[in-house]
């Protein structure tokens, strides 16, 4: 995500373009995704036995643990995405009797505070790995500036021990 960010960020729009109204953007569809999968979540919970409901538990925590990844460069996008799936999951889990430990609910509010955390990470790692890149291309173009200098300087230069101006 972090790469596929940096590329869209130096290869798309201008930084004006690429804030406020992509973004907002991004996390309303990535918000209404998590509700449309948060209502099948809230539909299809109290239907199945025992096993069809720790199937859904499972898959619905492998998607959204992917899409904290896939968004992680947008953390708002990505708990927006996350939470509406989970808080759905977590309030079927916690009225609808899976079993007689209640691990489904606790397993649950334990992954919801980790992707928190995860997301908040990714976030950090994403923006030190743009800034590093962004100084790294700067740096680079700045170095292709000066060999050109260079280059018009010994142009001359030999030009300059060549031919004689008398």
């Amino acid at each position: 995500p972090a790469l596929v960010g940096w590329q869209r960020w130096k290869h798309g729009a201008s930084r004006a373009d690429a804030t406020t109204e992509r973004h907002a953007r991004a996390v309303a569809l990535a918000v209404t995704l998590g509700v449309l999968w948060g209502a099948a979540v809230w539909w299809l919970f109290p239907l199945g036995g025992p096993e069809e409901r720790a199937t859904l538990v499972m898959l619905m925590t492998g998607l959204t643990g992917g899409a904290v990844a896939v968004l992680s460069s947008s953390p708002q996008a990505s708990i927006g995405f996350f939470l509406s799936v989970l808080i759905p999951l977590l309030i079927q889990a916690l009225s609808v009797p899976v079993g007689d430990s209640g691990i489904v609910p606790i397993a649950l509010g334990l992954f919801i505070v980790g992707a928190l955390l995860i997301t908040r990470a990714s976030w950090t790692r994403f923006v030190e790995n743009v800034r590093v890149l962004v100084e790294r291309d700067a740096a680079l173009a700045e170095a292709q500036a000066a060999a050109r200098r260079l280059q018009g300087a010994l142009s001359r230069m030999h030009d300059l021990a060549m031919a004689d101006e008398l």
